[in-house]
């Protein structure tokens, strides 16, 4: 159960600028008993209705170097995304000087660029309507058109910047999410964690890299040259979609009303051309009249469908309403708004104190990246071992609890027996015996000799989560309080420049680990619902990384960077004391809740008798 909870793909750390790994699995939880009527492992993620197929089915479509090549491109698609969001940090100091804006107003462009990154992946839920290579084609289509302005955006024009880095954020988002449903595409139950790990390998490497390249890039080509990097970069992706990434979703690859040039790779279509002009005369234009047929009806129900996923994950808004997931939800955002406020003024604090290059301020943030790095392979262990060490001794509780149950029963039993009764006849005596002689045997022991496997009930209702996860969550607090007012005092004193610089892997190490603690947990509260509850929480963190950014240097300049990193130190604490209150609380509302789900299903059951 621990490693489960821990290592799938909906459960990975999430880093400061990661997105999701499904946020579009809500059309299946939707239509979740039907799916399941067929087998477990025939959902897939990133939105897409359960297949038909059986689960063998995608290894043997696609051979082995095909398939490494379908997840090449989807990690190389996953590595852009919290690339893009932080290649422009180290530039932002020269973008304020060119566009004759102050620094407070430049980071208006993060705050826009943050606000896209948690609505966007929302509304391209409908993937299963249009398949993922139409997606992939029209996210790059849009991110590279944004990138190509921002590369041309003339001095002056700031508000030009807002709009365009809202659009390069609108087709960067949703890349992680797609590229985790490719995976789930061509993949088994076999390989499926070995290969989710490349994509999100990817994914975890942009906020590490991200802000290194920008510094290299800016130093030599100045900030525009940033975006002429990443325009390059979306382009040749968008090259190698074009012509080596067939259409994994076996619904849409088998739907011919989709043009064909959506549905497969130039080199499949080259390949086939060639085949039909050797083996088969006839052309491709016969089977089109028929297409031409179909095409219409399909096209509207694919139109309907798409608006309806697109639709579908504002559902999962309503699991905000149950108190211990919002409390977690608020306990991850502050201190991801704190990190965050942390991270946009680096490059500017760096300069002006230490007058620091755009490159070597690119390279500061090599620290705090590599400390949430670290942290989300370190925490995923102890989750890990915390989780195995509950579950033995809840395991132990219950044990003890059914045998308690079954000392109690026993007086009870022996009132019952034959001995203790005078039958009216030799047939009730009979009867007794029969009934009677069963009883003793307890239910229980056959559970001795091997693990009882959790259900998805228990787990939500009546399991101790909050113990399980929540065990270190304050030595990740205490670490990052001393990391925020160590930074913020250190820089404001002008000390040694590798202390401050410490100071910030410190902060990142304690956020990447509280980040995989209350990731985990909220996955856990969903009850197999880990894709609406991972939509939900990258929007709550993506809003409050915005606001932090967009005020985070007026409050610098009123009460100076010592105070203002102190206050996000006291707003972890704030977010530990919420937390408190989650271990606290959260048992009974769940088991609450589960009694009152219990009391309704009751209730619709003697409606349907009556």
């Amino acid at each position: 159960m621990s490693r489960n909870a821990s290592h799938d793909p909906e459960t990975t750390m999430t880093t400061p600028n990661s997105h999701p790994a499904s946020v579009m699995d809500d059309d299946i939880e939707a239509n979740a008993p039907q799916q399941r009527a067929h087998s477990p492992d025939d959902v897939k993620v990133s939105g897409l209705k359960a297949q038909d197929t059986s689960e063998e089915q995608p290894s043997s479509y696609f051979s082995p170097a095909r398939v490494g090549i379908i997840v090449f491109i989807a990690t190389l698609s996953g590595f852009i995304s919290p690339m893009t969001a932080n290649v422009f940090l180290p530039a932002l100091p020269d973008v304020a000087r060119d566009l004759n804006v102050t620094i407070e107003r430049v980071n208006l462009a993060v705050f826009v660029y943050m606000i896209a990154q948690g609505i966007s992946p929302l509304f391209l839920g409908g993937s299963d309507a249009l398949g993922r290579r139409s997606i992939y084609l029209i996210c790059f289509i849009i991110y590279s058109g944004a990138n190509a302005g921002l590369a041309n955006l003339p001095n002056g024009d700031f508000a030009g910047l807002l709009v365009l880095r809202f659009m390069q954020a609108c087709g960067s988002a949703s890349m992680i999410a797609i590229g985790a449903g490719v995976v789930n595409d061509v993949c088994t139950s076999k390989n499926r964690g070995s290969l989710m790990g490349i994509v999100q390998a990817g994914s975890t490497l942009g906020p590490a890299l991200g802000p290194v390249l920008g510094g290299i890039i800016g130093q030599a080509f100045g900030w525009r040259g940033i975006f002429w990097f990443t325009f390059i970069l979306g382009v040749l992706v968008l090259a190698l979609v074009v012509l080596f990434l067939p259409e994994t979703l076996a619904q849409a690859r088998a739907d011919t009303s989709i043009p064909v040039l959506i549905r497969k790779a130039w080199v499949d279509l080259c390949i086939e051309s060639r085949s039909k002009k050797n083996h088969h005369p006839a052309s491709l234009q016969e089977a089109r009249p028929e297409t031409t047929r179909l095409s219409k009806r399909s096209w509207r129900q694919r139109g309907t469908r798409f608006l309806q996923a697109c639709w579908s994950p504002f559902r999962a808004l309503r699991v905000v309403g149950q108190p211990e997931i919002f409390l977690a939800l608020v306990s991850f955002a502050l201190p991801f708004a704190c990190f965050y406020g942390l991270t946009v003024p680096l490059s500017s604090q760096f300069e002006q104190r230490y007058g620091l290059s755009t490159l070597q301020s690119g390279l500061v943030f090599l620290a705090p990246g590599f400390g949430v790095s670290l942290s989300a392979f370190i925490s995923g262990r102890l989750l890990d071992r915390s989780f195995r060490k509950v579950r033995v001794q809840y395991d132990k509780e219950k044990q003890d609890q059914e045998e308690q149950e079954a000392r109690n029963r026993e007086p009870a039993l022996v009132a019952a027996s034959p001995d203790d009764r005078t039958p009216t006849s030799d047939v009730d005596q009979a009867s007794h015996e029969t009934v009677v002689a069963p009883e003793p045997t307890s239910p229980a022991e056959p559970k001795k000799a091997e693990p009882r496997p959790l259900s998805k009930e228990e787990t939500t209702a009546f399991f101790p989560l909050e113990r399980a996860r929540l065990e270190y969550y304050p030595y990740w607090t205490a670490l990052m309080v001393t990391g925020f007012i160590g930074y913020g005092w250190t820089l404001n004193f002008n000390v040694y420049l590798a202390v401050p610089i410490i100071f910030t892997f410190i902060t990142g190490f304690a956020c990447g680990g509280q980040f995989s603690i209350l990731a985990c947990i909220l996955v856990d509260y969903a009850g197999g619902k880990g894709a609406s509850i991972t939509a939900v929480n990258n929007l709550f963190r993506c809003l409050s990384g915005a606001i932090v950014s967009a005020v985070v240097q007026y409050i610098i300049n009123g009460v100076g960077i010592g105070w203002t990193q102190t206050i996000f130190a006291f707003l972890s604490i704030v977010a530990a004391g919420i937390a408190l209150i989650m271990y606290r609380l959260g048992p009974g509302w769940r088991r609450a809740r589960y009694e009152r789900t219990l009391k309704r299903r009751e209730a619709v059951g003697d409606e349907g008798v009556l």
